[in-house]
């Protein structure tokens, strides 16, 4: 039962990295939401539920979204992300947090730099954090480089813009929750490049394939 559910796991990682690779911009555009979608189903929810309910939200600061020309003159990216203004037309730096307007307690959190958002949390009503996304910046180069995923304070999840471990391309990982890394491969502007590698939860390979330029070259596990 294991082996088949690590089968699919694999299968359906590796077809939505493979067809991602495909059109590079539109993979920079999905995979960086990945790490994000549990947070934005959740928050969904919470803002098409009935008015009346005890879900209903408010929040400590308003932000606004104003379209940049900047925002498009990178594939990925700082110029790319969306930045938040506050309602002066000041790119904001600081924490946005909502509450449950029922109980005052905090649902999410998110804190920007200059706009752009480098760390999101949510959180149970219990106060735990449920789910935290990290994402890293170079201002000074205006680029990112990194963000990762963690479920219940554990790293499930992580892309590397530019790992300089493999030669300046695309490193993505996912983990066990035990730790144990679960899925690796690297790509470029052309595809998917070298192994694609899934592991069990106790560090063997599971499966394995090589690819180059977005390609099956090699069925080596």
């Amino acid at each position: 039962m294991n082996r088949f559910t690590s089968h699919i796991d694999f299968k359906l990682t590796k077809k939505r990295l493979v067809l991602l690779n495909k059109n590079r911009s539109l993979a920079g555009r999905i995979i960086r939401l990945l790490p994000l979608l549990p947070m934005f189903l959740f928050i969904t929810f919470i803002f098409c539920s009935k008015p009346d309910n005890p879900n209903e939200l408010y929040s400590n600061v308003r932000l606004q979204l104003i379209s940049s020309p900047y925002e498009q003159v990178q594939d990925s990216g700082i110029f790319y992300d969306s930045r938040m203004y506050d309602m002066d037309g000041v790119l904001f730096s600081g924490v946005q947090s909502h509450y449950f307007k029922s109980d005052d307690k905090l649902l999410t959190s998110v804190t920007f730099k200059e706009g752009l958002r480098v760390k999101e949390q949510t959180f149970k009503r219990t106060g735990e954090e449920w789910y935290r996304t990290e994402i890293e910046y170079d201002f000074e180069k205006k680029k990112r480089i990194a963000f990762r995923g963690y479920d219940l304070g554990v790293l499930t999840s992580e892309l590397i813009d530019s790992s300089p471990d493999h030669d300046g391309k695309q490193l993505y990982r996912e983990w066990h929750p035990n730790g144990q890394l679960k899925f690796q491969s690297t790509s470029d502007e052309k595809g998917t490049q070298g192994l694609m590698t899934l592991y069990n939860n106790s560090g063997n390979v599971v499966e394995q394939e090589r690819y180059e330029d977005g390609e099956l070259i090699e069925k080596i596990k």
